[in-house]
Formats: structure tokens, sequence, C-alpha cells
């Protein structure tokens, strides 16, 4: 796990899908950044294709009615992306940009199925086979102290709103458990400084200050789904 620590540094696997759920570790909050998203476990519930350096298959979960951060699974490092393709564009497009002092590989998500995401890292060539599934929303019920948030994640793991305080409450359904909570500052995904996962304890009253990503982890026997909620 640290080795998948360090190397998130300097490449965040991305993050995104957000509707992707990914299912996968996102052990690290780089990693959960890229987060955007779930690996079912190839990659994740949140699958994110691990480091450039590592040929990694991922499974996400897409929500087609999300908001767009919903339909994304990005890669973030910190070396060049460049000359992307996606070998099936009805299931994905993918797209290469900077922002800050970070390069970004993009796929926008846009129904279930498979596709090769190609490209070159550094001008090394790298791909993996990403596979698009429906997100299942693992929320029976949830709220954090007196906002519900039920209804936001039923279509969509990432979603946005006010600044959060409270304790958590929440309930899986079909099997699946609230099983840890975390959160970190969301500018430090798009520049060098260094990111702080801050972990939650359950069972005491949390605070999502503006900023901030909330990140819920539910599993449920190997797989897992994480949901993340922006601090605006």
């Amino acid at each position: 796990m640290k080795k998948y620590v360090k190397k998130a540094r300097m490449m965040i696997l991305g993050l995104a899908i957000f509707f992707t759920g990914i299912v996968s570790p996102e052990a690290d909050a780089f990693a959960a950044a890229l987060d955007t998203a779930v690996k079912s476990h190839s990659f994740h519930q949140y699958a994110w294709p691990g480091n450039t350096d590592t040929t990694m298959d991922a499974i996400v979960y897409y929500t087609p009615h999300g908001n767009s951060a919903s339909r994304e699974y990005c890669l973030y490092s910190f070396s060049k992306f460049s000359n992307p393709t996606s070998s099936n564009r009805k299931v994905a497009t993918v797209s290469v940009k900077k922002e800050d002092k970070v390069w970004v590989l993009k796929v926008l998500l846009k129904k279930t199925g498979t596709t090769t995401i190609s490209y070159r890292d550094t001008g090394v060539k790298s791909s993996f086979l990403l596979t698009v599934k429906n997100y299942p929303s693992p929320v029976a019920s949830l709220k954090i102290g007196s906002a519900s948030l039920t209804s936001k994640f039923k279509n969509s793991c990432q979603i946005s709103g006010k600044k959060l305080s409270g304790k958590i409450q929440a309930k899986g359904k079909n099997g699946w458990k609230l099983a840890s909570a975390w959160k970190f500052k969301i500018s430090s995904l798009t520049s060098n400084e260094n990111t702080e996962q801050i972990h939650l304890n359950l069972k005491k009253k949390i605070t999502v200050e503006k900023g901030y990503r909330l990140c819920l982890q539910f599993q449920k026997g190997e797989q897992e789904v994480i949901i993340r909620y922006d601090a605006k």
C-alpha cells in the first residue's frame, strides 16, 4: 500500500469517474481523487488504472443522469500526457489538458460497455481496458447533521453542496455497508502541494469545510464504492 501511496502522489489516478464510483483502492487522497471514482476491482470501484507505468484494467460505474464530474474518469500526473485515443468512442472519449501544474487524462463516459484507452506518458506508450457499468447506488439513507443526502446520491456518486457539520448517519442497501470516511483539500489534486488525507471517525461529529472533498467508502464483500461530496 505504501508503494501505491508514493506513486499516487506523482500520478493521481484519477478520479474520476464519478459517476464512477469506482471500486478500487482509493487509499490515498490522490488515489481517491482519482477520484474520480471505482474498481470492482480490477482497478477499482473507483476503477483506477493505477500508475501510468503499470498497466491495469479499470471498471468504473457510470451515472448518466449525474453531474459532469460523475461522467468522468481521470488520471493525473506531473509528467506530460499526449496522443489520447479511445477504441470505442460510443462508450467513452478521451482528451488531455493541463490544469495548473498537473496533466490530466480525462475520459468522458457515454454509455456502458468496454473500450481501450491509449495515450503516451512522457512519450512512453500506455493503455488500459476500461469497462463502464451502471452505477449501483449503495445508499439506502444518508444524513450528515441536518443535511439529508439520500436522494442526491441516487443517480450519482459525486455531488457538491454547502459546508457540512454533524454526525454521519448512513444505511446501505442490498448488502452495502459504510466502511470508512475521509476528507482532503480539493485544490491539492491539481497542484504539487502535499495532500493530507484526514480520516474521520464514523461515530463522532465531522465537519467538511468549504474547499474540501468528503469520501465515503461503502463495501459489499470484496467490492467497494466510493461516493464523494465537494463542499463549495
